[in-house]
């Protein structure tokens, strides 16, 4: 039972750390979300490797959120390479986390069509995200990405949320 705790609270955590990426932008709250995605992955590693990878990237992530308020970051070069740094922290973490859930809901004989589709729609936002932040876009193509953004993220929640109850009952079973 002990380790069906541990899930709950793990997916709680990856969850929790979403939704900060959701309702804020600010380097710390990006900051929050990686940590609270490190520790949650790094508590389901056992689940699936991909949560091992995800935890290191997540981790990798705080650090460098951490590191965006730092003055040099702010000027030509530095700042594309940071955006460069986060898009590919975040295509690791993101990405990872719902190849994780994929392979556990291969594992249990369930569709991962769903799951696809969220990490196409991840990764398309990921780069929107990245190239609005280099470039000026048209409000249109803005308003396009903001809500490819927010509908993957809530589409993310959702999948953890339904990997959870999966888990879960799996253990459950199994002790």
């Amino acid at each position: 039972m002990k380790r069906t705790a541990t899930g709950w609270f793990a997916y709680q955590g990856i969850a929790l750390g979403i939704l900060l990426m959701l309702v804020s932008t600010a380097s710390q709250a990006r900051a929050a979300a990686c940590a609270f995605i490190t520790l949650g992955a790094f508590a389901l590693r056992r689940a699936t490797k991909f949560y091992t990878a995800v935890a290191a990237s997540a981790a990798a992530g705080t650090l460098l959120s951490l590191a965006a308020g730092l003055p040099i970051l702010a000027q030509g070069s530095a700042q594309i390479a940071y955006s460069i740094a986060v898009l590919a922290l975040g295509l690791l973490t993101e990405g990872g986390l719902l190849l994780a859930v994929a392979a556990q809901r291969r594992a249990a004989g369930e569709s991962t069509l769903i799951t696809y589709v969220l990490l196409a729609a991840r990764v398309a936002a990921l780069v929107l995200q990245t190239a609005m932040s280099l470039t000026n876009f048209s409000d249109t193509v803005q308003s396009a990405g903001n809500t490819v953004q927010v509908l993957s993220l809530i589409g993310m929640i959702l999948v953890l949320f339904r990997t959870q109850r999966e888990y879960i009952s799996a253990e459950g079973v199994s002790e």
